[in-house]
Formats: C-alpha cells, structure tokens, sequence
C-alpha cells in the first residue's frame, strides 16, 4: 500500500513539474577559476598527500606549479614535496565493485604533494598552498580516537551467494563480526568503519629443466602487502542511520558504501554493530606474486602458504567529512539505479579563498588473526 501511494504522488508530482516551466539565466561564465585543494588526512599515516587543481565554471585543470606546507598549532612542521599521487591510492580486494570510477589523481588533473607529520588529538592543522598566483587555506581539529573492541567473530553460509557443482548447490561462507564500543565524546559525532586485509605470504617456487637425478632446492620468497577491504552489513539500523530495512532511501540509495554514521541513535551511549565480510576475500592473494618487476615475466610459483590478519578500523570524521562520504554514496548508487528522486547532492568546502575540503580522521584499529592456509599453483607458469 505504501509503495501505491508513493508512485501516485511521484506521478502527480511529475505531471505537476511538467505544467510549470521558468526561464534560468546561465552565469557559469562569469565564475573565475579557482585553486581547488582536497585531502583526507589520517592520524598514524607516515606521509599525507595534499592534491590540487584549478577549478573552472566548466572543466578542472592542472596546475603549473605550488607551494603546500602543513602548520600544527599555529606552528611550521612541514613542507610539502610533488609525489605521484597514483601510487598511493589503496587497491580494494574488490577493485571490480566500483571500476566505472577512476579516483586516481592523474585523471582528475591533480597534482600531489607529500608531507610527514604527526597529529596528536585536539591539534589545529592548517594546509596552506599557493599555486599559479592562488592562495588557500584550511584548519581543521584532530578528533578524538572512538572506542570499540571486537565482541565475537563465526562464520556462516551466505544464503544469496552460491555456485552450482555436480547439480548441487554450494554457498559461499561469510565471517560474520560483531562489534562493541561507546560514545565518548559529548556533543553529535561521526564515524566511519573500514578495513585492511594484511598479508604475510610465504611464495614457494619451482626450477624448471633440472637434472631429474637431483633433489631440487626448494627456494622461497617472503611477500608482504595490504589492500583495503569493504566491510559489509545487512539490515544494521545504525549503519542504516535510523532508517528501517524497507523504508530506506528510494532505488537504493540507502546502501551506505563507504560506511559513514552519525551517534544519532546511540548518542553518549554503546553501540553494537553486525557486519561481515565474504571468507573468499579474506583468502586474497595479489596477483603481482606472480609476475616479474617488469610485469610481464611469469615467476615459477608452485604454492603459496598464506597468512592473513583482518584489520576492522573505526575512524572518527568531521560532520563536514560524514556528508561528503553520503553524497559519494548517492552519486555511486545513480549509475547503478538510476536515481531521480533523492535529496540534493552537495559536497561540503571549507577551503577559504578557493574550493575544495580537508579533512582529518582519528582511526582506532583492531587486529583478526586469521588462520593460515595452503595454494597450490601446479600448472601455472609451467612450460614443456
């Protein structure tokens, strides 16, 4: 019934819209181009990436040159230098999910400056950056560090995710965590879940075109790396921001990828929250194992022994930081749903004398061992 007389007063609206036309003047041609400075910064990060470039009433460009340096209560501590900006994005275990998008830098016409620096809780940070005769800057304050811990961890079938074998139906497993913490700042507060898959792989390789009289040598070769991974949930009212599971925003929008969320509902109080994540993607393995440095050599690997710790982390954001990330998340769901009727996409700025947002995030980390297990690669890079 509901869901009737939600299309009938969408059907009278558009009729409604349709009837009354008024003529818009466009004055984008008298916006001047503007230095555009963005970064999120995050309290424990060795380096801090700082991106700019010039925003115009019609296309970004880049900039020629600039200068960026990082101030921490009203005091000098770093300078910035030009870094590629490509290399420092995080590669997901899902890379897929969002592959339509490209946040790189160098497709936005970025430039990218890197800075050390450490933040402590309560600091003003200040960006400052000059660049083709523009001057900005921004101030933002450390938040304090959420506290949370993880309460239990199991895992289950998931029951909308199977393949077919011999006619029978096999359900992929998810690990299903759920998490405890409290509120323990005064005043409306912001969060943000995430995760890093870390990993530790023992690599066992093969020689090819030995005597087959001798004992092969068996060499191995240690590799570390980290990829972010998405938390996922189901129905959790307080990632749902308060919204029940059937009535969340029209076509979708209420998915919540990026897993921002107010204390609305849990204000100076606990919370608890469900999530999980698919074990196929804690089982992860970089494909780079299994090629050369110049990437196009096959390197022998004949198994891998695999050892892997989930890292769950739950970040305190800024307000202005928490709209940015929903209004990413409307704009990721338009292509998949085609929204049409959901609230205005804004995208907050607290850059003076130009555009753009600084942010600064305060993570708490807490580590999942995972059990180690064995892959067996017997044919890979093998040759007659």
């Amino acid at each position: 019934m509901k869901k009737s007389i939600l299309l009938i007063t969408l059907s009278v609206t558009i009729a409604l819209l349709a009837s009354c036309t008024r003529e818009l003047t466009d004055q984008l041609g008298e916006i001047q181009p503007q230095l555009n400075m963005n970064a999120q910064l995050k309290v424990g990060d060795s380096l801090h990436i700082v991106h700019l470039c010039l925003s115009t009433d019609k296309t970004l460009l880049p900039i020629q040159s600039a200068s960026v340096r990082c101030l921490v209560n009203g005091k000098p501590v770093a300078t910035a230098v030009k870094v590629d900006g490509d290399r420092y994005e995080v590669p997901q275990v899902e890379q897929y999910f969002m592959s339509y998008f490209s946040f790189a830098p160098s497709k936005l016409r970025q430039s990218s400056y890197g800075f050390e620096a450490d933040f402590r809780e309560g600091d003003k940070v200040r960006i400052e950056a000059e660049a083709d005769g523009h001057a900005v800057w921004s101030e933002v304050i450390v938040p304090k560090a959420p506290e949370f811990e993880v309460a239990d961890t199991s895992y289950a079938v998931d029951p909308d995710s199977y393949y077919e074998s011999q006619g029978k139906k096999i359900y992929n497993k998810l690990m299903k965590i759920r998490l405890k913490g409290r509120d323990n700042i005064d005043g409306p507060n912001h969060y943000r879940l995430w995760g890093t898959l870390k990993s530790d792989d023992l690599v066992y390789l093969r020689e090819f075109n030995r005597d087959p009289d001798e004992i092969p040598e068996v060499k191995t070769d240690r590799v570390m790396y980290e990829t972010g991974i998405r938390i996922r949930w189901k129905n959790d009212p307080i990632l749902n921001d308060g919204a029940p599971a059937e009535d969340l925003d029209l076509f979708g929008a209420g998915q919540n990828i990026y897993n921002a969320f107010s204390d609305n509902l849990f204000s100076d109080g606990s919370f608890e929250l469900n999530v999980m994540v698919p074990k196929s993607q804690l089982e992860y393995i970089d494909e780079k194992i299994f090629w050369g440095e110049d990437g196009k050599t096959l390197v022998p690997v004949d198994s891998i022994f695999a050892v892997k710790t989930l890292e769950i982390c739950l970040s305190a954001i800024s307000e202005q930081d928490y709209h940015q990330l929903k209004s990413l998340n409307i704009k990721a769901n338009v292509i998949d749903e085609g929204l049409f009727f959901t609230e205005p996409i804004t995208f907050p700025d607290n850059v003076e004398g130009g555009v753009g947002l600084i942010s600064i995030e305060t993570p708490t980390k807490r580590a999942i061992s995972l059990e180690g297990f064995m892959r067996s690669f017997l044919y890979f890079g093998e040759k007659d």
